[in-house]
């Protein structure tokens, strides 16, 4: 028989596989023990897919198998345990799917294992450890995914890995902690998501990590605590989604972080206090979102965000106060909606122009002061609505305030009086609707355009507006502008 004519090679209690070219096929009737001789190189595809009798693998002493082919054990429903030889460098995408008896699965001493492949060890539903080799570079997507019984994940000293794929440990509940590894740069969408049990995650000193994605530690996981390495650039969608029991989120020294992607830390309602890291440039839309405890949130000495999200504190209802740091462009819609115990509101000084979204402020019901220093440049619809304890509305010294939407400070019913800067040329329909107390406003311009009459509908009895002896568009001394009363004084008023 030629060297490289295909081989029969019998199972312990029935069925056969087949070696050619040093490559195991066609073992799917294989039934008992498989019994691989030393020279083989490759558990090819398919190789014992569905040989849902085969019991355990067997490699010989001194074996040289270097690869499991992609589905090479798939389904392999009986297969309890496998020790994976020392030379083998890659095991393919499904390879052992859905071999749910697999509760043991090891590597012999010296491994040279680089890749483990998507979805190979996917539902291995009896599988309560693993310890992976330090050579390992990459855990493909899904590879441990529904690994239900997995507690255990282990790490060898010097790993090298470098990315944890998408979904890997989605849906292990049993597992509690884990340790990453320094070299680990990258834990892809999904990673641990579902990881309901997962208490502890601990970053190895002088973590390499660069990304966490997005979904990668949400859907209701146990952890309290979680510190982000210094090389994190960004932090995913939802990456820690109904983390319910986080009540310490803290950034390394040194944070690099630029980005806080979009429901990041949503419905983290344990959470009480965070510090922004000074690189941070975008609070993603829902950031904290429904982060019932927090009640500070702290923005590092020289930020540079630029952006707040949509929604991103909407629903923190225990958040107190605020300061916008000055190079924030954009407070997006609803970014502090339904913030009842937030009692102030302060921009910071500086030179980039800030826009306040639609219904940013809405519902801020205990906010009794807002400083709007000089950046603000338009206040969105209903931003400040429904705000009953708002005394007073500053601005700064060189204010760039054109615009105030529909509804801005509709039913701020104990604001009393307010002063607009010079730059304001528009204010909507309602604006100051039902702000019940004000009777006083002065303006430092000429008369904006008014969309509606009803601009100040519903204020305070006698309301009139004051104006400087060179104001145009208000009428003369006594008239009526928008239903105010127009006073002319005098001497300049300064902020």
């Amino acid at each position: 028989m030629p060297a490289n004519a295909a081989q029969p090679f019998d199972c312990s209690i029935d069925g056969s596989f087949t070696i050619s070219n040093n490559t195991v096929t066609n073992g799917s009737t294989c039934t008992g023990e498989a019994w691989i001789p030393a020279e083989v190189t490759a558990i090819g595809e398919d190789a014992f897919r569905l040989a849902e009798g085969l019991t355990s693998v067997t490699f010989a002493e001194g074996s040289r198998l270097s690869s499991i082919g992609i589905w090479a054990f798939y389904q392999a429903t009986s297969l309890s345990s496998i020790i994976i030889p020392k030379n083998v460098t890659s095991i393919g995408d499904g390879a052992f799917y859905r071999a749910t008896s697999l509760t043991s699965v090891s590597f012999e001493e010296g491994s040279r294992l680089l890749y483990i492949g998507n979805n190979a060890f996917n539902q291995t539903r009896d599988l309560s450890s693993i310890a992976f080799p330090k050579n390992l570079r990459s855990l493909g997507s899904f590879a441990f995914s529904d690994a239900a019984s997995l507690s255990s994940v282990t790490f060898a000293q010097n790993s090298r890995l470098e990315t944890i794929g998408n979904f890997a440990f989605f849906g292990t509940p049993e597992l509690t902690s884990v340790v990453i590894p320094r070299s680990v740069k990258s834990i892809e969408d999904g990673a641990f998501f579902g990881a309901t049990g997962l208490e502890s995650v601990t970053f190895a000193r002088g973590s390499r990590l660069t990304a966490i994605g997005d979904d990668a530690f949400g859907g209701f996981n146990s952890l309290t605590s979680i510190t982000i390495p210094k090389n994190v650039r960004s932090i995913g969608t939802s990456a820690f989604l109904n983390s319910r029991a986080l009540t310490s989120l803290t950034f390394a020294p040194g944070s690099r972080l630029t980005t806080i992607g979009l429901g990041a830390f949503t419905n983290c309602t344990s959470l009480t206090s965070v510090v922004i890291p000074r690189n941070v440039k975008s609070l993603g839309v829902g950031a904290f979102f429904g982060a019932t405890g927090l009640t500070s949130v702290t923005f590092a000495a020289g930020s540079r965000l630029e952006t707040i999200g949509d929604e991103a504190f909407m629903g923190a209802v225990s958040l107190a106060s605020i300061k916008i740091p000055n190079r924030v462009r954009s407070i997006g819609g609803s970014a502090f909606q339904d913030t009842p115990s937030l009692t102030s509101v302060t921009f910071a000084r500086g030179n980039k122009p800030v826009t306040i979204g639609n219904y940013a402020f809405v519902n801020a019901i205990g906010l009794t002061s807002v400083n709007l220093s000089n950046r603000v440049t338009s206040i969105g619809e209903s931003a400040f609505q429904n705000t009953p304890s708002l005394t007073s509305v500053t601005f700064s010294r060189g204010s760039k305030l054109t615009t105030i939407g529909v509804k801005a400070f509709k039913d701020a019913t104990n604001l009393t009086s307010i002063v607009l800067p010079s730059t304001v040329t528009s204010i909507a329909s309602a604006a100051f609707e039902g702000a019940a107390a004000l009777t006083n406003i002065r303006f430092l311009g000429n008369a904006p355009a008014v969309d509606d009459p009803d601009a100040f509908s519903g204020i305070g009895a006698g309301a009139k507006v004051q104006v400087g002896p060179t104001a145009t568009g208000f009428g003369q001394a006594g008239s009526t502008w928008n239903g105010l009363l127009v006073e002319i004084v005098s001497g300049r008023y300064r902020f």
